[in-house]
């Protein structure tokens, strides 16, 4: 009967995580998709392509100062959720961390602007662009999702997003108010974090400390697998958007943009869901259990592409007013087999690999993965045959490599000695 309860009082925690992860990336993709168009129309598609060229980049920048503490921090806040001055230390040293990360990638960006005439052309763009990233410092989404109470900063960014989005509609009405898009986006997002920090100190109690040396050592020590597959697996999207900014046009961009945050979106249900059953699979590390969610996961991403490849793509007209249609409905066709492989990815490599304390051997997968990618890229190039289709088609062969991988890996390292 315990056992019952124990299994029921498990399940009704992962299901409000879920629900509080997918609102919450909801929010923050969605916000970004009922501007684009208002923005396409106000700005142009190319000159809104430069805005989307700069975040991309910026974006990329993120994820060295995200390090791997997403994943290894919050998988020891889950691990040590009853320890208070363990939380504390896990909290303030890792806004530390990234707080130094965040200025040595500030500096290297500004540098790298007066060197390079392509990122100086836009300094100012991705400077404003780039203070974004004091809000990422501080927005602690890992201590909340590692302590499960992902309730408490939803509402924060539900309300700095529709902020966000009430400053664009009223703010930009034409290619000169070009500099409201980044600053209203950095400075709602260092809202967010102000208060999320706010939250986590008043209401939990994570009172201010000093890690020692060794600490911080052992938390870059301890992330850089998960680093290093991050950057590695991110590296071929943003390389992506970096190429069509040089190879073919800022109105590409904006296209390629676009598909890929309908994508996004997408693929939320399935990402949050991963995310709210990672800390229990951290903890009891059960194939059992891990196969069940990969089913549901497999079911959502195959359901989804199919309901998504039989809606009529000119519904999307009205929100592309200015881009090019044809090319964007192609782009979105290629996009949407992401969906599926996407849930395998996350299945076969966090939710196994990761989960299971093999994160070598996710990074292993990611590795080939980009191999993959970058000889496709380099056979385009020899052949003279960059162009946006291609370039999508080789991402969606890097995945596959990464999907099969992850699971000879998983079957050989894992799931054979369990059994």
């Amino acid at each position: 009967m315990l056992s019952k309860f124990n299994v029921s009082k498990d399940l009704k925690r992962i299901l409000k995580n879920f629900s509080f992860l997918s609102l919450l990336q909801i929010v923050q993709i969605l916000s970004s998709l009922i501007v684009i168009p208002y923005l396409i129309k106000k700005l142009g598609g190319d000159v809104y392509g430069v805005v989307v060229y700069c975040q991309s980049i910026v974006a990329f920048l993120g994820l060295f100062i995200t390090y791997g503490f997403n994943i290894t921090v919050t998988k020891q806040i889950a691990e040590n959720s009853s320890d208070l001055l363990m939380l504390s230390k896990l909290f303030w040293g890792t806004i530390f961390l990234k707080t130094f990360i965040f200025f040595l990638i500030f500096i290297m960006l500004l540098i790298s602007t007066y060197i390079f005439p392509f990122l100086g052309e836009y300094r100012e763009i991705y400077i404003l662009t780039y203070i974004m990233h004091v809000g990422t410092v501080l927005f602690p989404d890992w201590f909340f999702q590692g302590i499960e109470r992902m309730q408490n900063i939803t509402l924060v960014m539900i309300i700095t997003k529709l902020l966000a989005v009430g400053i664009i509609f009223l703010g930009v009405n034409g290619q000169s108010d070009l500099l409201v898009v980044p600053i209203t986006f950095s400075l709602t997002m260092i809202l967010a974090g102000v208060l999320g920090v706010f939250i986590a100190v008043k209401k939990y109690q994570m009172y201010l400390c000093f890690p020692s040396y060794d600490f911080y050592k052992e938390q870059l020590k301890g992330g850089w697998a998960y680093f290093f597959s991050t950057i590695t697996a991110n590296s071929k999207d943003y390389l992506n958007t970096f190429l069509i900014g040089v190879f073919l046009n800022y109105n590409a961009v904006a296209i390629y943009d676009l598909c890929n945050k309908i994508v996004k979106v997408l693929v939320i249900p399935a990402s949050m869901f991963s995310q709210a059953v990672f800390p229990k699979l951290s903890r009891e590390k059960s194939l059992l259990f891990r196969g069940k969610v990969e089913k549901v996961l497999m079911i959502y991403g195959i359901g989804i592409a199919l309901f998504f490849w039989a809606i009529p793509k000119v519904s999307f007209s009205s929100i592309i007013n200015g881009l090019d249609f044809l090319l964007f409905s192609e782009t979105l066709n290629m996009f949407i087999i992401m969906v599926p492989l996407l849930c395998l990815t996350m299945s076969r490599g966090v939710l196994l690999l990761i989960a299971f304390g093999q994160s070598k051997l996710f990074s292993k997968s990611i590795v080939y993965s980009v191999l993959v990618y970058l000889i496709g890229f380099g056979c385009l190039y020899i052949f003279d045959s960059i162009n946006l289709i291609n370039l999508i088609i080789i991402i969606l062969c890097s995945l596959i490599v990464e999907v099969i991988c992850s699971s000879l890996y998983g079957y050989r390292y894992i799931i054979s000695k369990i059994n």
